[in-house]
């Protein structure tokens, strides 16, 4: 009797059974599934987001060349407008050929008639000159004195004669001899523009990366540093090896742009200082 009664109550309760525990397993399967596709979803979300971040970096330095890029056609255009503008020189006429080819035999003439010919200078030169003269003069009267009385000297003393040539000789070579023997015979309208000229091609000689707008001197130890000496080797050097040597630098030269060193280098090398003066007049405005 019991036992009719307890398989009465699992009959009756056992659909109730079956149903929970087929509820329960499928809610849980049903969630491991939802589990598996939300990781699924969001590791997809991820990898467009980082695809989308690559893209817009790629497009910031697409716009930063571009823009690099137009800046130095736009100087390049311009550069060649003014290069073009000295280029267009008058031609020498015949006439004034002739009368230079002249001039330069004139002034070889002279030049080779300069020890034979005293040079008497005029009253009107400029007191740099008149000093020059002055002190001029006056060493050469000390060596015809000292020359004078070393004639006269008694025959004893013909050792110490000796001494007193080499004496003689070193105080008549004056410091001033050379420029006696260089501008003997000439006017002084042709001497100052010599010197002058001299004096600018050392001054040239003596001009160096750091005549370049936007290089020092530490910028200069640096580009040494990788065999870039010489205005040549700047030209020749591409702009991403430059942003690449003041990256390796440091922090403090890495925001410099080199864009415009190489065109600068190309005119110093052509020596067209004028240009690049005018250039770098602008740059500072």
């Amino acid at each position: 009797m019991q036992i009719t009664s307890m398989w009465e109550f699992i009959c009756k309760w056992l659909p109730v059974l079956a149903f929970l525990s087929g509820t329960l397993l499928g809610w849980v399967i049903n969630s491991l599934f939802e589990r598996v596709r939300r990781q699924h979803l969001e590791k997809l979300y991820k990898n467009a987001s980082n695809a989308n971040v690559a893209l817009e970096s790629q497009l910031v330095s697409k716009n930063t060349l571009e823009s690099d890029l137009s800046r130095t056609n736009t100087e390049i255009e311009e550069l060649r407008k003014e290069i073009k503008l000295i280029s267009q020189t008058p031609k020498v006429d015949e006439s004034a050929s002739q009368e230079n080819f002249e001039l330069k035999q004139e002034i070889k003439a002279l030049k080779e008639k300069a020890t034979a010919t005293q040079y008497v200078p005029k009253k009107d030169y400029t007191n740099d000159y008149q000093v020059f003269l002055s002190e001029l003069e006056q060493s050469i009267k000390k060596a015809k004195e000292h020359s004078f009385n070393v004639q006269e000297a008694p025959a004893k003393k013909k050792k110490k004669k000796k001494k007193s040539k080499k004496k003689e000789q070193s105080k008549a070579t004056s410091k001033y001899d050379f420029y006696k023997e260089k501008y003997a015979g000439k006017k002084i309208t042709d001497i100052i523009p010599e010197i002058i000229s001299e004096k600018v091609d050392k001054i040239e000689e003596e001009k160096d990366l750091t005549y370049l707008y936007g290089i020092n001197k530490k910028i200069q130890k640096i580009l040494n540093q990788h065999d870039i000496v010489t205005f040549s080797d700047l030209s020749n050097t591409k702009i991403k090896n430059l942003k690449a040597i003041l990256a390796h630098a440091g922090k403090k030269y890495k925001n410099i742009d080199p864009l415009n060193w190489p065109i600068q280098a190309r005119i110093a090398e052509k020596g067209q200082w004028d240009i690049l003066d005018e250039y770098k007049s602008k740059m500072e405005m």
